[in-house]
C-alpha cells in the first residue's frame, strides 16, 4: 500500500502532506516491498528530485514564524 502512495508521489513530481501522512499511517503494518518504496522515497527527496510539501510549507512560512516572537 505504501508504493502505491509512493507511485503517486512520484507520478505528480511532489509529495503532498496528505501523502506523508498516509504513509506515516501505512507504516505501522508495512511489509518489505514497502520498505523498498521507502527507500526510494527518501532517495529522491534527499537528492532533491521530489519537492515535499511539508517542507516547503516550513521554508514559505520561516519568516512569518520568526517575525511573530
Amino acid at each position: 500500500m505504501i508504493r502505491k502512495v509512493v507511485q503517486q508521489a512520484f507520478q505528480s513530481d511532489y509529495l503532498s502532506a496528505e501523502a506523508e501522512l498516509n504513509i506515516r499511517q501505512l507504516y505501522q503494518s508495512c511489509q518489505l516491498d514497502d520498505i523498498d518504496a521507502l527507500i526510494d522515497l527518501q532517495q529522491a527527496l534527499n537528492y532533491g528530485y521530489l519537492p515535499q510539501e511539508s517542507k516547503n510549507y516550513l521554508l514559505e512560512n520561516q519568516h512569518y514564524l520568526v517575525s511573530s516572537y
